[in-house]
C-alpha cells in the first residue's frame, strides 16, 4: 500500500478506522524528511496490512 496523505479532512476517519497507523510528519524544506521518505515508502509497500500516512506540517 502506498503512503496516504493525511489532512484535517481525513485524519480522524483514518485513525479511527484502522487498527495500526504510522504517521510521518514532514516538511518540504526538511532534508532528513526527504532522506527518510524512500525508507518510509518501502516500509509501506512491505507492510500492506498497516496504514502508513504522511502529514505535511506546512499545509
Amino acid at each position: 500500500m502506498a503512503t496516504l496523505e493525511l489532512t484535517a479532512d481525513n485524519f480522524n476517519e483514518t485513525v479511527e478506522n484502522n487498527p495500526i497507523v504510522f504517521l510521518d510528519f514532514w516538511a518540504a524544506w526538511c532534508g532528513p524528511c526527504r532522506n527518510f521518505a524512500p525508507t518510509y515508502e518501502a516500509a509501506s509497500e512491505a507492510n500492506p496490512d498497516i496504514v502508513f500516512a504522511k502529514i505535511d506540517t506546512e499545509a
